[in-house]
This record gives C-alpha cells, structure tokens and sequence, in this order.
C-alpha cells in the first residue's frame, strides 16, 4: 500500500521544464564572459559610473569616473573622481606595488595599508570576481539574453541577490548595470566605458606602480592590533552620544544584555 501511495505521489509531481534554448544561449554567453575575465592578466577601464541609493524614503545620487589599470597579480593603479552637481572631492588613488595595496592621500601624503588582495574598485560588479580570482563560483541564478539596437543585453541574477546587466559590441563591453536591494534599502550603478580591455597575457612591467616620494605609510589593522586589550582584561569605561543627543556610558550597561550594531556608508 506504502509502495503505491509513494509511485503515485511520484507520479503527481510534475518534472520541471526543459530549459528554453534562449535560456541555454543566455547561460553560454555568460560562461563564455566568465571564461574571458577568469583568462586575462591585465584589466584596462575608463568610464563612469552614475550612482543612485535609495533609503528610507529618500534618495541620494553620485557620480564617479574612473580609470583602472590593474594586472594580476598585485599590479597597477585605480584612480577615481567623484563628482555631483555640488561638489567635486579630491580623486580616490589606489596602487598594487607587487606587494601591497594602498590608498594614496593625496592631500595629506598618506600612504595607507589596505592589505595583500587585489581588488576592483571600478567598476564594481560581481562580474569582475571573475578576473580577481579565476578560481571564484560567481553563483548565477538565472541569465536572460536579448537584443538592443546592434547590442547583446546580458542579464544575470546572482545568488547574492544583485543584478547585473551587462551591453555586449561583439567582445566588447559597452555598459553594465548593477542593482542590489537590501530590505527597503536599494543600491543602482550604472556604467558607462569609453575603453574596456581585458589582455590574456600582459608584461608587468607596463603596470608596475611604487610609493610616490614623500609619502608617509600608515597600517590600520597593525595600529588597531597594538592598542587591542588583552583577553580577560577589563573594559575601560567610555561614553557616546546617541542619537537622541543624550550621554550613554558603557558603566552604565553593565548587567543588561547589549545589542550592538557596526555599520558604516561605503
């Protein structure tokens, strides 16, 4: 009786759909993407980036412009201007000595660690994990494939829930949109590139970068280390602010149950 009850409920599930050949041409032309970042040495970009956030109700937009000129491993130089209709700031400088990673301060002449880990500040897409470590599972959930004008419109879901969607000329990438949401929170970027060249195989020596002179270094995880407390130690007292404009000590906590949230705007 078991046995029969469970080949009709078997019976009863219906089987998913065959993939539609779209979809299938669509998972292709992404492999074949994926393949051609996981491939290349060097990474060549110069665009912009328009930047929408929305949260809480309210909107906040920022333009960027930027040009990358990185090659694995640890080579190169980011640089990016960000502008809005009020303001320009000073340009964001990254550099890859081989070595290290820093952020230069142009003003300040600050030279500060950021670590051993290339990474692609512009553009920011989950598409160029790919080029940062060819090893890395991207996670696609689903990819659409169409037609605009002359141009190929790539779309991918990511298992992190971002959507990118990217404007194919043949080999070359014409623009790209990225949108994440995160609870009532919803980030767009959308790209735009006048070059966008990946290279097999490149010579080093073309993106080797050094510390400007003059420039003193300063390592904040190696500061932070030395001023931790020891384990078993007792917290020093401190006092904040809240939001409320109202003092708040940490003595004054002590035997409740605290919930702390880190966050910060990046």
């Amino acid at each position: 009786m078991f046995t029969v009850f469970l080949w009709m409920l078997l019976a009863a599930t219906p089987e998913p759909p065959p993939p539609r050949p779209d979809d299938e041409a669509a998972k292709k032309r992404f492999e074949q993407l994926v393949e051609r970042f996981r491939r290349s040495e060097g990474l060549d970009v110069i665009g912009k980036v328009a930047q929408k956030m929305s949260m809480d109700g309210q909107d906040f937009e920022l333009g960027q412009k930027g040009i990358t000129h990185l090659a694995r491993p640890l080579h190169g130089r980011v640089t990016i201007g960000q502008v809005n209709e009020q303001f320009e700031l000073p340009p964001q400088v990254i550099i890859a000595d081989g070595e290290s990673v820093y952020m230069l301060d142009t003003e300040s002449k600050q030279a500060q660690v950021l670590g051993s880990n290339l990474w692609v500040p512009f553009p920011s897409l989950e598409l160029c994990q790919a080029w940062i470590d060819p090893k890395a599972d991207l996670h696609a959930e689903k990819t659409e494939l169409a037609s605009e004008g002359e141009l190929e419109k790539l779309t991918v879901t990511f298992g992190s829930g971002a959507v990118e969607t990217y404007w194919l000329k043949g080999e070359t990438l014409e623009r790209a949109q990225s949108v994440q949401t995160h609870g009532d929170q919803k980030m767009e970027a959308t790209f735009t590139f006048e070059k966008f060249v990946l290279t097999e195989k490149v010579d080093l020596k073309r993106y080797a970068e050094s510390l400007p002179e003059g420039y003193e270094i300063s390592d904040p995880m190696a500061e932070l280390e030395a001023d931790l407390l020891a384990v078993g130690s007792e917290v020093p007292d401190i006092s904040v602010t809240t939001m409320q404009d109202e003092s708040l000590s940490l003595r004054s906590l002590s035997g409740k149950t605290v919930l702390l949230n880190f966050w910060f705007y990046h």
